[in-house]
C-alpha cells in the first residue's frame, strides 16, 4: 500500500508548482495599476492558483496519513523529517547568501554580524517570504502519528473536519459581514482553536478524500469551480477598493471561498486514475523536482529583480513565469544529478542515472 504510486497525487504536485510560480510571478502586477485589464485578469488567475499551498499539504496529508510507515517513529525523524529540514536549510542559505551578495554589490558593505543572525534565524522563521509553508508543513508531519490515531475513527475524522469547516466560515464571514454584523460572528471559542482553523483541516482532508476514493468528473467540478473562483475574484475587487491596497483576504488559505475551490481541484484531479504512457513520464518528472521549484522559485525570481527585470505588466508576468519556473526546472534537474547536493537540496535520493 505505501509503495503504490497514485498518478492524480503526481498531477496535483506539478498543478501546484505551477500555480505556486504564477503567484509569485503576478505579486508584482497585481500591487500596481489597480483596476486595470491586466489587474483584472492577474486577479482571476491568481484567485485560481491560490489553491497551490493548500493542495500540496492535502497531497501531503494523504500520503503521510495514509501511510503505516507514519506509525514508526524512527522512520520520521531518520527519513521524512530530514527530506524537509535539509531543503528548507539549504533554500534559506541560498537566499540569505544571494541577498548579501547583492548588499555587498549594490553598497559595497559586508557586515559578518548580521549574516550569522540571520543564519541562526533559520531556526525561529522563514528568511525568505517563500519558504513560510516549511514552518506549517513540519510541524503537522511531527504530529502526523497522533493525526493517524485520530483518522482511524470515521467519527473522529468527521468531527475534526467538521470543527474545521466551521472554525473557517466564521473567520471568512466575519472579514466579509458589515461592521453591524461582525459581533454575531466573534466566537471567541473559535478564535481560539487556531490550530484547528489552520492547515491541519488541509492535511486531514486531503487523507480523507484518499482514503474514501472519493473524486468528481469535469461536468460535476467545473462549474463549482468556476463559481468560487469568480467569488474570490470579486471579492478580492471589493476588498482592495475597500481598503485601498491590494487585499487577499479572499484569498486567505483559511478562507472558506478557498477551502472549497481546494477541496473541488482536488476531487477533481482524483479522477484521474492513469495517464498516457508519455504525458505521464513527463508529469512523473515534473513531480520529482516539484519540491526543489517550491523552494527555489522566489530565489531566482529574487536574482532577475536584482539584475533588473520588471514583472508588474502582463508581457513581465508572462516572462516572469516562463523564466522563473524553466530556471527552476533546470537546475534542480542539474542539482539531483549531484550525488552530495542532491537530497539536501531536493528531498530526494540521489539515483545514478547511467545504472539501470
Amino acid at each position: 500500500m505505501d509503495k503504490k504510486h497514485y498518478a492524480y497525487i503526481d498531477v496535483i504536485r506539478v498543478l501546484s508548482m505551477l500555480s505556486i510560480i504564477i503567484l509569485h510571478s503576478a505579486s508584482y502586477g497585481l500591487r500596481d495599476y489597480y483596476f486595470s485589464k491586466t489587474w483584472h485578469i492577474l486577479n482571476i488567475i491568481t484567485s485560481l492558483c491560490t489553491c497551490a499551498v493548500p493542495l500540496f499539504f492535502m497531497i501531503s496529508g494523504a500520503m503521510v496519513l495514509s501511510s503505516n510507515k507514519t506509525d514508526n517513529l524512527g522512520y520520521l525523524f531518520k527519513n521524512r523529517l530530514p527530506r524537509l529540514v535539509f531543503p528548507l536549510i539549504f533554500w534559506s542559505i541560498a537566499c540569505i547568501a544571494r541577498d548579501f551578495y547583492y548588499i555587498h554589490k549594490n553598497l559595497n558593505t559586508f557586515d559578518l554580524s548580521q549574516l550569522y543572525e540571520e543564519l541562526i534565524s533559520i531556526i525561529s522563521g522563514p528568511v525568505a517570504v517563500h519558504l513560510w509553508f516549511m514552518y506549517a508543513l513540519i510541524p503537522l508531519y511531527i504530529v502526523a502519528p497522533f493525526l493517524r490515531k485520530i483518522i482511524a475513527s470515521k467519527k473522529l475524522i468527521k468531527y475534526l473536519l467538521a470543527l474545521w469547516i466551521i472554525a473557517c466560515s466564521l473567520k471568512t464571514y466575519y472579514v466579509v459581514m458589515p461592521e453591524s454584523f461582525k459581533m454575531y460572528f466573534n466566537f471567541d471559542l473559535f478564535n481560539k482553536l487556531n490550530y484547528i482553523d489552520g492547515f491541519l483541516g488541509y492535511f486531514v482532508v486531503g487523507c480523507f478524500i484518499h482514503e474514501n476514493h472519493l473524486s468528481l468528473k469535469l461536468k460535476g467540478a467545473l462549474p463549482l469551480i468556476l463559481i468560487m473562483t469568480a467569488l474570490i475574484a470579486a471579492g478580492t475587487c471589493y476588498a482592495t477598493l475597500k481598503s485601498g491596497e491590494y487585499s487577499e483576504i479572499f484569498k486567505s488559505y483559511t478562507s472558506i471561498f478557498v477551502i472549497s475551490l481546494s477541496t473541488l481541484l482536488y476531487l477533481l484531479a482524483a479522477s484521474v486514475k492513469r495517464l498516457p504512457e508519455t504525458i505521464g513520464k513527463i508529469i512523473n518528472y515534473l513531480s520529482s523536482v516539484s519540491m526543489g521549484v517550491y523552494m527555489s522559485g522566489n530565489f531566482f525570481l529574487g536574482i532577475m529583480r536584482q539584475e533588473g527585470m520588471t514583472f508588474n505588466t502582463a508581457r513581465g508576468f508572462v516572462l516572469c513565469t516562463v523564466y522563473t519556473l524553466a530556471l527552476c526546472i533546470i537546475f534542480t534537474g542539474i542539482l539531483k544529478q549531484i550525488k552530495p547536493l542532491c537530497f539536501i537540496s531536493t528531498g530526494n535520493k540521489y539515483k545514478n542515472p547511467f545504472k539501470k
